[in-house]
């Protein structure tokens, strides 16, 4: 089962059982933790401007099970340029690190408000 945990600038903490998604303070967060089953697979590191982005999405392939995969990333823009670091975490325990979306189960997603 996929958590997160949000660690903020003054070592406050949020995690996925205290909250939602939505009530992580970004002004003050340093820190980004998904976990799988209780352990730590990905941290993502935030500097000011940077914006986290975290989804879980489900995969289902004809005549497989379904997959959940965990996308934890940061954007920020540069120069105009939209700069992204993003990590995908699979149920086997493998993470795929890349700098933007592409086609298939690594599309983009719909960005909330604080995302942009």
């Amino acid at each position: 089962m996929f958590e997160w945990k949000a660690i903020y600038d003054d070592g406050t903490e949020l995690d996925s059982s205290d909250g939602t998604y939505l009530d992580i303070d970004r002004k003050k967060l340093k820190e980004f933790w998904v976990l799988f089953d209780g352990v730590p697979k990905v941290k993502v590191h935030l500097r000011q401007g940077q914006r986290l982005i975290y989804r879980l999405r489900v995969i289902q392939l004809l005549g497989h099970a379904p997959r959940r995969i965990a996308i934890a990333c940061w954007q920020e823009t540069k120069g105009g340029e939209n700069i992204q670091l993003i990590a995908l975490v699979f149920e086997d325990g493998h993470v795929e690190i890349m700098d933007r979306f592409r086609e298939g189960i690594y599309r983009p997603i719909n960005l909330r408000p604080e995302e942009k």
